[in-house]
């Protein structure tokens, strides 16, 4: 009989708050989704006695370990050791690894990790650095704990203007211990982007948004612990989410799925996760915190978006095991310059994709031999390559227009369909277009054919900004015709 799955969760006291209470809600639901796959499965409610779980998990050696914890004896902060432990053990963990977890759940590291990649977060401030300097420039601030999630400590009162800040993050740490500090508070929209991982990476689920109904003008929309926790308040009734949009936030969707999928290569995430954002009203995104291993009880937002894409928990909880055995994926590098044996890899990833005719992978081929020969800055022809280990994943080519100023062509871009339905596509486009704005790129123009094989490309460009210039009938041969696409940059 094959070993069974351990889930390891935080030990519960028969008088835990709710939010605790509910780590067995989601016990029970991942046990039931094991046994349903036909699993044998164990509990281990798990401590601040380490030792104790080394030797439960030395003993009975479980094929893998399915990971619930969220915190040790009801500290956030420990949520990495016995993870940590485990992988030193060389038992399969399913769900993040240890190092992600620490990063995450230290909301000022994974902000100070956030900036150091270029992903957009807001500002803040600590009791220490206000100590030291004049109170934070004017506007609202939002008082979080550094280590606690679940909205623990989040209540009206903890947005508050700037003048009062200092005072509110001692009231707090004074209240409910630990560390606190003060973010700058996004008006505005909320999103919660759930990721789960399959064999060919990230997926990005439906995105959700947080509806404030009726909220009182003033009365700060958040998601506070009474929204998520008390049946009986008016935050929980009036925080409903919803996965209709509007085609007018087309635009910002697939954003948001970009920086998701940012944060998943910036914090090595695996098995599943959710970044939450705060949107302005200018629509400019702001990534509040990323969520390893978020929660998976029924109620919850992660398995309310897996049902919006047709997952049970099953199909949840399934995926997830199976990245416990997986080997990690290499991340996903970048760079600009082709090199020997390019040409011929960009032919393939080409051929790969099944859209192209022999004549244009050829010239596919030909741009990157003549970059190569001639150099990038007088063949004209600039790419971005994206590489997974010795894999060439997806790239793009571009170069400006002879005879215009400041208009460019996106010749190619192609991911590899193995490395579909992750954002490649959009990252290579994000990038391309940064390094058009350098060479002080106003437009870019980009050609495809009008014919249905290609309706996907054509959606793809409309939902980055690109509108549709010119159709011109039977262009590359009868009932094929170009559609001409540009945007200003």
């Amino acid at each position: 009989m094959p070993a069974p799955i351990a889930i390891v969760h935080d030990e519960v006291p028969a008088d835990a708050a709710p939010d605790v209470q509910d780590t067995l809600v989601q016990v029970a639901h991942v046990e039931a989704a094991l046994h349903q796959l036909g699993h044998g499965c164990r509990r281990l409610p798990v401590g601040l006695d380490l030792g104790d779980l080394r030797r439960r998990l030395l003993a009975e050696r479980p094929a893998a370990v399915f990971n619930l914890i969220e915190s040790l004896a009801g500290q956030g902060q420990l949520i990495a050791l016995a993870p940590q432990l485990i992988e030193n053990l060389a038992i399969p963990l399913a769900g993040c690894p240890a190092a992600a977890l620490a990063l995450c759940c230290d909301k000022l590291a994974a902000k100070r990790w956030l900036t150091a990649h270029g992903l957009p977060t807001a500002p803040w401030y600590t009791a220490g650095a206000l100590a030291n300097a004049e109170a934070p420039p004017p506007g609202r601030y939002i008082i979080k704990s550094v280590w606690e999630h679940a909205s623990i400590g989040l209540d009206a009162a903890s947005v508050v203007a700037a003048e009062a800040v200092a005072a509110r993050l001692a009231e707090r740490q004074g209240r409910f211990g630990g560390r606190w500090f003060a973010e700058r508070f996004v008006e505005g929209r909320e999103f919660n982007i759930a990721l789960l991982e399959g064999p060919d990476g990230p997926e990005v689920l439906p995105p959700a948004e947080i509806d404030f109904v009726d909220f009182p003008a003033d009365r700060p929309r958040i998601v506070d612990y009474a929204a998520k926790w008390l049946p009986d308040s008016f935050a929980y009734h009036h925080t409903p989410r919803r996965f209709a949009f509007p085609a007018a936030d087309a635009a910002l969707l697939a954003e948001l799925r970009r920086l998701s999928l940012a944060c998943w290569d910036a914090f090595a995430l695996k098995g599943f996760a959710r970044v939450d954002f705060r949107v302005d009203a200018t629509g400019r995104p702001c990534i509040l915190e990323i969520n390893p291993n978020p929660c998976l009880s029924p109620d919850a937002g992660f398995a309310a978006a897996a049902a919006e894409a047709g997952l049970g928990a099953a199909a949840v909880v399934g995926r997830i095991l199976a990245t416990a055995a997986a080997e990690p994926r290499p991340a996903l590098r970048f760079r600009a310059e082709p090199g020997p044996g390019d040409g011929e890899r960009v032919a393939a990833l080409v051929a790969a994709c099944g859209n192209f005719q022999p004549s244009e992978i050829a010239i596919a081929e030909e741009l990157v031999v003549e970059a190569l020969a001639r150099g990038s800055a007088t063949s004209g022809y600039h790419f971005v390559f994206a590489e997974r280990g010795a894999e060439l994943a997806g790239y793009i080519a571009f170069g400006p227009i002879a005879g215009t100023e400041g208009a460019f062509d996106l010749y190619w871009i192609g991911v590899h369909p193995l490395h579909q339905r992750g954002g490649l596509g959009s990252e290579l486009l994000r990038r391309a277009e940064v390094r058009m704005r350098r060479q002080r790129a106003v437009r870019v123009y980009i050609e495809t054919e009008t014919t249905p094989q290609y309706a996907a490309a054509r959606a793809f460009y409309l939902r980055h900004g690109y509108r549709l210039d010119a159709e011109l009938a039977d262009f590359y041969r009868p009932g094929a015709g170009k559609a001409i696409f540009v945007k200003p940059l």
